[in-house]
């Protein structure tokens, strides 16, 4: 959640806004953001009091990360899904806005209202979410062949 005086592309200086934004819902999905989430919370140091902290040189056993009570930096966390990709060696590199980026295609694609992802992205106007959702080429083939009838 954002600070009131915390200022960000889409959250400026006492912005008056409705608590609004994501959630996580559970399902049966072995990639559940519920149980995921749950999980990384289980690995926690609980004497450390920050969300994100830093994983020790060995990650084993109940307790993953150390006890160094500093918060990890946001360079870090910038990077965090570059740096997954790479380590995964995955065909693509993924950043943290291209993950944002898909999902506000896979609910644009789904028929999600733009209010509604917008609810969710954080974004404050309807052409900041258009601009992700490209016409895909199932769907342009769909529209040739609507022509030819």
């Amino acid at each position: 959640m954002k600070t009131k005086d915390e200022l960000t592309k889409n959250h400026r200086a006492n912005d008056v806004q409705a608590e609004e934004g994501g959630m996580m819902i559970a399902n049966d999905n072995p990639f559940c953001a519920v149980s995921s989430f749950e999980n990384y919370l289980s690995v926690l140091n609980p004497v450390n009091e920050y969300l994100f902290q830093r994983l020790k040189s060995s990650a084993k056993g109940e307790v993953w990360y150390d006890n160094v009570n500093m918060v990890v930096g946001e360079n870090t966390l910038g990077k965090k899904m570059k740096v997954i990709s790479q380590r995964a060696e995955l065909s693509t590199t993924y950043t943290n806005h291209s993950i944002r980026a898909m999902t506000i295609t896979i609910l644009d694609r789904s028929g999600f209202e733009a209010r509604h992802i917008m609810s969710v992205s954080g974004h404050r106007n309807e052409s900041s979410i258009k601009s992700y959702s490209k016409t895909d080429e199932d769907t342009k083939t769909n529209m040739a062949g609507s022509l030819m009838l």
